[in-house]
């Protein structure tokens, strides 16, 4: 794995971690490492080989083991254990705009909320409202973000994005044409879920950037393109959704929608 992966691992076992109730030293290690791996610059498969990964400030001797078991294997048997542990329909939970871990917690432990069907039965029965902590406000945004999965499509958990992200960056490394390119928007701020990714490119020759961009095989189909920006439907994508991709050009961007939506600015 590179950085930007192991820092999106990292991320999401605190997630895991407060889903399953955890809230204390250990996630906050995680959330800590992640953010202290953002500010390396140095390659981490060079920091790992020359078993430098704990003198990065804020990362100790376990999780330096853990960073580079992801490096060089690209899994880690502790991660997998927490996903295997956590129910899936709580991850999909959190998706939705405002649904943190603690807040997906509570309603599991409550009402054995596991599934966006689950939950959407229980804010139309009144039951959200009733909650302490919840109450009629919440209920109405849940509904509303419910709503939103339904007509828009879902939110992508970071790790997912992150997939979408490198697969479409891939895409740019050896064309003669940029200059540049990079992910940016929520996906480079790391927030938990994602609605769309970004990826700003600058090239040389927009149109011809932006002809290969359309050509490619992974295109299912084209839902726009301008003087500056062109938007695409892929196939694939994280778990197993079709990503909507644009390039916009002059400044490269690229967005994963419910079957993720790229969009890239050249």
């Amino acid at each position: 794995m590179d950085k930007t992966q192991v820092i999106a691992v990292l991320n999401d076992i605190a997630t895991l971690l407060e889903l399953q109730g955890e809230t204390g030293f250990r996630t906050i290690a995680y959330r800590n490492g992640a953010r202290a791996l953002e500010l390396v610059n140095e390659d981490l498969a060079d920091l790992v080989a020359k078993k430098k990964v704990q003198e990065v400030p804020g990362i100790g001797a376990s999780l330096a083991e853990k960073i580079a078991t992801l490096v060089t294997t690209g899994t880690l048997d502790y991660y997998e254990e927490l996903k295997a542990k956590t129910p899936p329909g709580l991850r999909e939970i959190m998706k939705i705009q405002g649904m943190g871990p603690k807040k997906v917690k509570a309603l599991y432990d409550l009402l054995e909320i596991d599934s966006l069907d689950k939950l959407k039965k229980a804010c139309l029965s009144g039951q959200i409202a009733e909650l302490k902590g919840f109450g009629e406000k919440t209920q109405k945004k849940i509904l509303e973000g419910l709503e939103y999965v339904e007509q828009i499509g879902k939110r992508f958990l970071l790790s997912e994005a992150v997939e979408v992200g490198d697969e479409l960056k891939a895409l740019f490394v050896n064309h003669p044409a940029v200059i540049r390119h990079e992910l940016c928007g929520s996906l480079r701020r790391r927030k938990e879920t994602i609605n769309d990714i970004d990826i700003l490119a600058s090239a040389k020759d927009v149109d011809k950037l932006m002809d290969r961009f359309v050509s490619l095989s992974a295109v299912r189909q084209v839902v726009g393109r301008g003087g500056t920006k062109v938007s695409v439907v892929l196939e694939g994508g994280a778990a197993g959704r079709p990503p909507l991709a644009s390039l916009p050009s002059d400044r490269g961007v690229s967005k994963p929608n419910q079957n993720p939506a790229t969009t890239a600015g050249v």
